[in-house]
This record gives structure tokens, C-alpha cells and sequence, in this order.
């Protein structure tokens, strides 16, 4: 077994225990919203964790798998599944349609076109879901119980979330603060990235052991691949709760995310799947309850 299929099977087991929270979350601007429903009251979408987080759509009449992706600040859609659908491209690069996720409805929707279709054990994947869903409404995320609820406008009462973490946003992508190996860290908080990242000029301030394996990885759909290095951190410290000996690649990719905001790494699945997680776009938190 290879060491991606290996990550979410060992860090699933880290140890949790408490710590003091963080402090209250700020405000940020919103966009207009994009996807709209009549419904008053929380809506739990279709969806699968195979693989990745994955919610069902709908464009043109057909289903479709989409990865719901916080670490994306638009919505990505496979040229060859746009072509499939006949989608109005106004250019190379877009196809423009409405969409439905459950009782969501959005509007002319722009979709950015590129190679992207996966198949993860089954279902065909054609892209990726980011800022506009989130913009929308408050999602929460339950990895164990392998749900996606949405609140509609007020319907979403904060009071039983979790521990609010401000989220700080460079180009329509969330960042959290937390602490790696006792080391203040902030760190895109990515629902589509498989485990966690650190780049290497965070890592070299950090006392990691000995290397795990080693990988080229792709980090974002487009990116050109980096060499990283698996290791076990002794812990990390995120939403009132400290995991124990969480795996996490150090990447030797350095690149400044948009905007010119250099993170310290990449929050993703294997963390977040210890938490209920619940994001706020509108009013820039994000909850984590164990």
C-alpha cells in the first residue's frame, strides 16, 4: 500500500485532547449571493466521502459529482463533461448554465473549463465546488457520519457548532491560524486536499522525525508537481483541540497562493475528519467540534 492510500488511514487514529480556544471571529465582505433556495430551515445535499468530499448536482437535467473544494475560489467544471452537456461557452476557458445543488438553485453560473475528470471507487467526478457555494449559505461538513447539511439565511444557530475560528481570506480562500509542533502556523483550510501539507520554510523552523516516504505531488489542479516528504509532527493544535501525531508532507513548493499571502501549509482531510466543521463565509468563522 502506497503512502497516499496509507495517510488517511493512519492519521484517522490521532489522539485528540483539549486546549484553551481561540479568540472570537472578525468580519469580512461578502459577495452577493449566488445559490439561492426557498427553503427556511437546514437542508442535508446528497452526497459521498469516497474519496473525496463529493456533493450531487444538477446542470442540464443530468447528475453530476462534484468535489466540494474550500481551497477553490470559483467553480471548476471538466471541458469534456461542459462539451458532454452542450454548455454555452462564451469562450475557450468558460461555459455558462444554471445549477442545482439539492434545493439550492443558482443562476448562470460561470464555470472555469479545464482537464479535471476523476473517478474515485465508482462515481465519475467532473469538478470542483468553492467560494460561491460557500458565499451562499453556512455548510457543515460531518466526516463521520458522512453528511453535508446547508443553513438557508438565519436558520443557522452557532451556539452548538463547535469552537469558532476566525477565517482570514486571500482571494476567496479561507485561512486558519493554528499551532504545528508548538509553532504558530496559518494554513489554508482545504476541504478537497486528501491530508496536510507544510511547506518548507515553515518545516525547517519545526522539529520534525524521521521521513516516512517520499512523493511528487500536485498541489491544485494546475500546479506543477513538488517534491514532498511525509513525516509524523508531534502535534497540532486547531479549534480548542490537540491531535497527537498527525502525518503531514512537507512540500518544497514555495509559491504564494493569490493575492501574495504566503501560508505555512495546507489544512486538509486527514485533520479535518477528526471535527464536525462548520464554515462561515458571511461572517468569517469556522466552527470545529469533535
Amino acid at each position: 500500500m502506497n503512502i497516499f492510500a496509507r495517510l488517511w488511514e493512519i492519521c484517522a487514529c490521532a489522539t485528540v485532547i483539549g486546549i484553551m480556544a481561540p479568540s472570537a471571529p472578525t468580519q469580512v465582505d461578502i459577495a452577493p449571493h449566488l445559490f439561492r433556495t426557498n427553503a427556511t430551515t437546514p437542508q442535508v445535499l446528497t452526497s459521498s466521502f469516497v474519496g473525496h468530499v463529493l456533493v450531487d448536482a444538477i446542470i442540464n437535467g443530468r447528475h453530476l459529482w462534484f468535489t466540494l473544494d474550500t481551497g477553490t475560489n470559483g467553480i471548476i467544471l471538466d471541458s469534456d463533461a461542459a462539451r458532454e452537456l452542450g454548455l454555452r461557452e462564451p469562450n475557450p476557458t468558460e461555459a455558462v448554465a444554471d445549477m442545482d445543488v439539492g434545493p439550492l438553485h443558482a443562476n448562470d453560473v460561470r464555470f472555469y473549463l479545464t482537464r479535471y475528470g476523476h473517478r474515485f471507487e465508482g462515481p465519475r467526478v467532473v469538478g470542483l465546488i468553492g467560494a460561491p457555494f460557500f458565499r451562499s449559505n453556512v455548510v457543515t461538513i460531518d466526516y463521520q457520519h458522512k453528511s453535508i447539511t446547508v443553513y438557508p439565511a438565519t436558520s443557522f444557530d452557532p451556539s452548538q457548532a463547535g469552537v469558532a475560528v476566525p477565517l482570514y481570506f486571500d482571494d476567496h480562500m479561507p485561512f486558519v491560524e493554528t499551532r504545528v509542533d508548538g509553532r504558530n502556523a496559518a494554513m489554508l483550510l482545504d476541504t478537497a486536499a486528501f491530508g496536510t501539507f507544510l511547506f518548507s520554510r515553515f518545516a525547517a523552523g519545526i522539529n520534525l522525525g524521521p521521513p516516512l516516504g517520499r512523493e511528487s505531488v500536485t498541489l491544485g489542479i494546475s500546479g506543477s508537481a513538488a517534491d514532498s516528504t511525509l513525516y509524523r509532527i508531534s502535534a497540532l493544535d486547531i479549534g480548542g483541540t490537540r491531535l497527537l501525531g498527525p502525518l503531514a508532507y512537507v512540500s518544497s513548493d514555495t509559491r504564494p497562493f493569490a493575492g501574495g499571502f504566503y501560508a505555512d501549509g495546507i489544512l486538509g482531510r486527514n485533520v479535518l475528519a477528526n471535527f464536525v466543521l462548520t464554515i462561515d463565509y458571511r461572517d468569517a468563522v469556522a466552527y470545529f467540534r469533535t
